[in-house]
């Protein structure tokens, strides 16, 4: 794993963590949604640098400047609009890059993962990481559909605390738990360890995965 990568990884991390003491410290929401924002911002730069040499990656950063540029317009026209982007838009980005995978003629998701881990996948996990890659996607909709319940009729610090803290557990505790069944259900097949896991996922890179 190289240091960009890890770097990503970490801000990732440090996201909810952020987030959540942002909201002890009773920072008015209205500077929440522009921290949460930021913090969102410097993931995808990382990101993105951290894939190909530096000039194409460079070349990649235009839609987020351009995505910056419109949300810092939002935030001086409507401040209190920005606290629900963030949530909403990393919900719909990672929805959609599950579902889009399982369109005809694409390889789901974990199945490009895994298959990268393993070289030929036996047929029973083929269909297994397909399966899982839909979970993931109804996962993900289903984080979407509880942050439009929350955005519309819950006080805006309850918004954040299971937005920006509480939902990234929920991710931990499937990603453990699915873990943990994977390796009971196909006992007969070698699993790497979450750490070789996280690794593989960091070193490929998930939007580059989903690309042949």
């Amino acid at each position: 794993m190289g240091i960009r990568q890890a770097f990503t990884l970490c801000l990732a991390a440090l996201f909810p963590v952020l987030s959540y003491a942002a909201i002890r410290l009773d920072i008015p929401p209205v500077w929440l949604g522009l921290v949460d924002f930021l913090l969102l911002t410097a993931i995808l730069i990382a990101a993105r640098l951290s894939r190909g040499g530096r000039a194409k990656a460079i070349s990649r950063l235009w839609p987020i400047a351009a995505g910056l540029g419109l949300c810092l317009a939002v935030f001086y026209l409507r401040p209190d609009a920005l606290i629900y982007f963030s949530p909403i838009g990393i919900g719909l980005i990672l929805a959609s890059l599950f579902l889009t995978t399982l369109a005809p003629g694409q390889e789901p998701l974990i199945t490009r993962l895994a298959r990268l881990e393993r070289g030929v996948l036996p047929d029973d996990l083929r269909i297994y990481t397909r399966n899982l890659t839909c979970a993931w996607a109804i996962f993900f909709c289903l984080l979407i559909l509880e942050s439009v319940l929350l955005a519309l009729f819950a006080p805006v610090k309850t918004f954040l605390l299971f937005t920006n803290t509480l939902n990234y557990l929920f991710v931990a505790a499937f990603f453990v738990t699915e873990y943990i069944y994977r390796r009971i259900r196909y006992r007969h097949h070698s699993h790497p360890s979450i750490i070789h896991l996280i690794a593989i996922i960091a070193r490929s890179g998930v939007i580059a995965a989903t690309k042949k």
